[in-house]
């Protein structure tokens, strides 16, 4: 067994006073830095600002020390790797020495990074796994040598959670040829299952090798899981099975709630329920019973399939529609959840905002209305991005806008700013929601937070809501749940 942490890491130094050291830790995150070096195969689920940077690095800091690794790669989405882990390792006395490379940008600043020998810890995105490993059996593996780091960290380790042997998501796939070279595995989520426990089998596979959950998902299927009526694609877990599950992968689990370790404040969830007009109700009807609909200029737009439909629909209760599919121009159909945001921006009288949009137009009739209103989107440079979070967190901006994919992994100040939280309109992933809404929920808050969510009643808004609530954004649980919305409504199943 790995020895505790030295006790030198602990010393209060005399200088840096503005800096943290590891006196700063909760005492459940010290117990999760235990675990890390008590378990070379670890996994971690703790809760959306929990701090699992400075846990890892903690952890890293220690084994470095001690050469028990020469290396650490850490797997993170882009904005993760561009604004999170550096700087996290800068604020903290025993983690500020470690040296970052970044595998990222063009092919030739990607091999300069692999090939720095002074770095400690390397960064990289899951977009570049495939790449790094290819280029890694070319330079070092298929010539007898070993990669320059032998840990790995999955920052979000439930986006690779289609992982298979054969098949699966392609950074999964890749991660799998590189495992016999990691002694060390330490995977990192606060939403380890948000479409089941189906997803578990490929996130404990990077990890441990298939040891607990296997390696064939099928087999892991068949063990644990039972069809739900007569669908080929919807599984739930066996009556039981779920503690059997967490037996299984306990021995290298840390699963931790943030109301079990941390004083937080109410997260309290907000309706606004809307009605449309009822010449609008009824153009709203038309699209789900006529795939068409007039727009007041005369455009027509047809939808095709029922996927088109939803899209289109929950465009239409946000107030603008794209004119064709694929191409940039929408035109405008209502204002009544941008009212119903005018009304929200008047009661919050000054406090700083973030707004969840889906659809780009929806940002642009928002950014038309609040001037000042910045759009936080994955298009903007680091130097954009890091500016946006320091002026929302300073007060000089009131409306920080964006999808809750850009809202989410890699954003940890904004709690500083704000406590309300809007959601113009809802995303059918259950990860993106709490995510996004950890942005202000989290270690940090000091006021309840308040997360509006601006609903049409009578339509698919209704739809998405009744997913998250069933935590089901699978393709099989979003179409019972349309079928379920429309055989309500209409009295006939579709």
């Amino acid at each position: 067994m790995v020895k505790p942490l030295s006790k030198a890491h602990y010393i209060q130094p005399t200088w840096g006073a503005t800096m943290l050291n590891p006196h700063n830790l909760h005492d459940y995150q010290k117990r999760s830095v235990e675990h890390i070096l008590n378990n070379p195969f670890s996994m971690l689920h703790i809760f959306m600002g929990g701090g699992k940077s400075i846990i890892t690095l903690s952890a890293i800091d220690e084994l470095l020390s001690r050469m028990a690794v020469r290396g650490v790669l850490i797997l993170a989405p882009k904005r993760v790797c561009q604004a999170v882990w550096r700087q996290e390792a800068k604020k903290w006395t025993h983690t500020r020495w470690l040296r970052f490379s970044m595998i990222m940008g063009n092919e030739k600043k990607r091999m300069q990074a692999v090939h720095d020998n002074k770095t400690h810890v390397w960064l990289t995105n899951y977009e570049n796994m495939s790449w790094l490993t290819n280029y890694l059996e070319a330079v070092y593996l298929r010539k007898g040598r070993r990669p320059p780091f032998d840990m790995i960290v999955y920052d979000e380790v439930s986006k690779l959670k289609n992982t298979r042997i054969r098949q699966g998501v392609e950074s999964g796939k890749a991660v799998l040829k590189l495992l016999p070279y990691l002694n060390y595995r330490v995977g990192l989520t606060g939403t380890p299952a948000s479409n089941g426990l189906l997803d578990l089998f490929g996130q404990y596979l990077v990890t441990d090798s298939g040891a607990r959950l296997g390696t064939s998902f099928e087999s892991y299927k068949a063990r644990y899981f039972r069809r739900v009526g007569y669908s080929q694609f919807k599984y739930e877990v066996m009556p039981g099975f779920e503690q059997v599950i967490a037996d299984v992968i306990g021995d290298i689990t840390v699963s931790l709630k943030m109301e079990d370790y941390l004083d937080m404040p109410p997260l309290v969830t907000n309706d606004i329920l809307l009605d449309l007009p009822a010449k609008l109700q009824s153009d709203y009807d038309r699209i789900e019973k006529d795939m068409i609909v007039a727009l007041q200029s005369g455009t027509q737009v047809e939808v095709f399939n029922e996927a088109s439909i939803i899209n289109r629909t929950l465009q239409f209760c946000n107030g603008a529609i794209y004119t064709e599919p694929g191409n940039p121009e929408w035109e405008r159909i209502h204002d009544v959840k941008l009212n119903a945001l005018d009304e929200i921006v008047e009661e919050a009288a000054g406090e700083p905002l973030l707004v969840a949009v889906e659809f780009q137009h929806d940002a642009h009739r928002i950014l038309k209305k609040y001037k000042d209103a910045i759009w936080f989107n994955s298009q903007m440079s680091e130097a954009d991005a890091l500016k946006a979070i320091t002026d929302f967190e300073s007060g000089r901006i009131r409306m920080l806008i964006g999808h809750p994919g850009s809202l989410s992994h890699g954003i940890d100040r904004l709690q500083k700013a704000g406590h309300i939280m809007v959601w113009y309109g809802l995303n059918w992933s259950l990860d993106l929601y709490d995510q996004a809404n950890a942005r202000l929920w989290r270690q940090g808050q000091e006021r309840p937070v308040i997360v509006h969510r601006i609903l049409i009643d009578n339509t698919t808004d209704m739809v998405v809501k009744s997913a998250l609530e069933r935590k089901a954004t699978d393709e099989a649980s979003i179409k019972q749940a349309i079928m379920q919305y429309w055989e309500k409504k209409t009295g006939c199943r579709i």
